[in-house]
């Protein structure tokens, strides 16, 4: 959930199939951000309580919510499950231990096993960069099934 509400983190495929993100601003009325004459003027900084006209600040506070963006995107934890033990319990149960064990997970997802499941995966976690984490959490979306 982004902290402030003037933009949302978008993500495209750049040059050599690099995924990007990038802030995209949201037009609209905002309690976080003051425009004047179509420049900006001043932003809110809730850590501070107080309003800034410091463009450095808006920055820093925009390269954050990237950052956070990144970090919410990465695999933190799978359990392979063989065929014999497949059950919808055992799924859901599974599912119920990963999200015990690391709290901040808000998304956990069962994919039936490809080859290359395991790199794709290892990719995510070890090589965490965000291209490796979009690639790998678009592949959740499309094959897996949302269990939480």
């Amino acid at each position: 959930m982004p902290m402030i509400d003037f933009l949302f983190i978008a993500r495209r495929t750049g040059k050599h199939g690099v995924i990007e993100i990038y802030p995209k601003l949201i037009i609209k009325h905002s309690k976080d951000l003051m425009i004047r004459g179509g420049d900006f003027y001043a932003i809110w900084l809730e850590e501070r309580g107080l309003w800034s006209t410091d463009e450095q600040d808006a920055l820093q506070l925009i390269d954050r919510e990237l950052d956070n963006y990144a970090e919410e995107h990465k695999v933190l934890a799978y359990h392979f499950i063989t065929e014999e033990e497949i059950t919808i319990t055992n799924i859901v149960y599974h599912a119920s231990m990963l999200k015990a064990r690391n709290p901040s997970v808000e998304t956990v997802y069962a994919i039936d096993n490809y080859p290359g499941l395991r790199n794709d995966c290892k990719a995510s976690m070890y090589r965490s960069t965000i291209e490796n984490c979009a690639i790998f959490k678009n592949i959740l979306e499309i094959q897996g099934v949302q269990i939480y």
